[in-house]
């Protein structure tokens, strides 16, 4: 007997939310979507958790919308009763949605509703929820953006390596140390040294593996090596200059790269040149 027939027998057996849930994620294995959300839909008529969630998931999806058109707010509720019997990826695919998907809500409403999804996830140790929930604390795109909260994840996710995370990985690195290296960051301690350890790392990492940074990662990170913040004394080196410089130089000559707004990145890298060329002229001499 092949195994679907033995997992179609058991659930016709025991009639179990479990079982009919096991049909599904066979089917959905094989790659038959449809066939697997009907086996799932038995389920949670069942209040089966798993089940709400998968569709949930399938419904909300904009590349599953033609197979499942009209579903999108049944999707919706799913996912919410998902969460609301504890699920773990239930409230992060909730975030996702309103952050990304739903055409209804204006910016200010979608990044409230996504921040507060990415928050319950979080706190279940969803790890991509974590990383969305510390940007927008960190970014201060919703009203209740805590930067302490911000640290905390960004230091999980940099201290605990995950093979399927890895970006979220690097990018914590970098941002965490960017944030423990900037003197004016408020409710954050300062630590030049732990900073610039993550740092430096978080940037060979992203470098190795090829991450496209944002012109803000580029500006922030030189400003900091250029104004001598990676270290204890805030003293620039040579060496410190010149990487400064050279992170300037990807936002100001790099043509993949846009100069943010209201940034005088031009004046600021000559100036920046100038003070390299008489720290370098005096330790010539």
């Amino acid at each position: 007997m092949a195994i679907i027939d033995e997992l179609k027998a058991k659930a016709k057996q025991q009639g179990t939310p479990e079982s009919l849930f096991e049909v599904g994620l066979y089917y959905e294995n094989e790659k038959e979507i449809s066939e697997a959300c009907n086996w799932s839909e038995r389920a949670a008529k069942k209040d089966h958790t798993d089940s709400l969630f998968k569709l949930g998931y399938y419904f909300y999806r904009p590349e599953y919308a033609n197979m499942f058109p009209g579903k999108f707010e049944e999707g919706r509720k799913n996912l919410k009763k998902a969460s609301n019997k504890g699920h773990v990826q239930a409230p992060f695919h909730l975030g996702q949605l309103y952050e990304y998907v739903d055409a209804q809500c204006d910016k200010d409403e979608k990044y409230e509703e996504a921040a507060e999804w990415y928050a319950i996830a979080a706190k279940r140790g969803e790890k991509q929820a974590m990383y969305r929930y510390a940007l927008f604390n960190e970014m201060k795109v919703w009203k209740w953006a805590d930067i302490r909260q911000a640290e905390k994840y960004y230091k999980i996710l940099a201290d605990d390596f995950d093979d399927s995370l890895i970006a979220e990985h690097i990018y914590s690195r970098v941002y965490l140390g960017i944030m423990y290296c900037e003197s004016h960051v408020p409710g954050i301690r300062r630590d030049a040294v732990e900073g610039k350890a993550y740092l430096e790392d978080g940037w060979t990492k992203a470098e190795e593996k090829g991450l496209q940074m944002t012109p803000d990662d580029y500006y922030r990170t030189g400003a900091i090596y250029c104004s001598g913040e990676v270290n204890p004394d805030k003293q620039s080196s040579v060496e410190d200059l010149t990487k400064g410089i050279n992170y300037l130089d990807k936002v100001i000559n790099d043509s993949g790269v846009k100069t943010p707004k209201k940034t005088p990145l031009a004046p600021l890298s000559e100036l920046l040149e100038a003070q390299y060329n008489n720290i370098a002229d005096k330790n010539t001499v």
